[in-house]
């Protein structure tokens, strides 16, 4: 049974593709609770690339990447009972909402996505995080903006209210 598994520090550019599946990457596997691709030189993630076919994850590690691009539903099938995505030091720059929201709502305890050291913008492409209660803690606490201001309980959601 496996539940570990690891790609950790293997050069890799790109997930790769004999183990890539229009299904899911991990489907079958029905205990698979973390996987790691973290310290690789991946750039771009596509749609169903990682899921958990049975809602078994526990963490998704991406991060020391070069990820600058996601594709909606890059990942999927999170443990309803708590669970991380670390996708820390890439150069993911917007958090689309059309990509990044169905994972705010799979993950939703606090805390549980780590996006620290991305060049993120923070003007009204994170509107939709900023003004939501509940995403505005999703986040941890060390994800800042490009300029360096903490994105959590720092931003002032009533200026994106208006502007925005």
């Amino acid at each position: 049974m496996i539940k570990v598994v690891q790609f950790q520090n293997d050069n890799l550019d790109e997930v790769p593709v004999l183990i890539q599946s229009p299904i899911g990457m991990f489907t079958g596997l029905e205990f698979i609770a973390q996987i790691n691709f973290a310290g690789n030189n991946i750039v771009h993630i596509g749609s169903g690339t990682i899921i958990g076919s049975l809602d078994t994850l526990t963490e998704v590690n991406l991060s020391n990447n070069n990820i600058d691009d996601v594709e909606p539903v890059f990942v999927s099938g999170f443990s309803p009972a708590g669970a991380t995505l670390l996708m820390a030091d890439n150069e993911i720059h917007i958090l689309d909402e059309v990509i990044w929201e169905d994972i705010f709502i799979e993950i939703s305890a606090p805390e549980s996505i780590d996006l620290s050291g991305n060049p993120l913008l923070c003007g009204c492409e994170i509107a939709w995080i900023v003004t939501n209660a509940v995403y505005n803690t999703i986040l941890t606490d060390t994800t800042t903006c490009e300029d360096g201001v903490t994105v959590v309980n720092t931003l002032p959601p009533v200026w994106f209210i208006e502007n925005c």
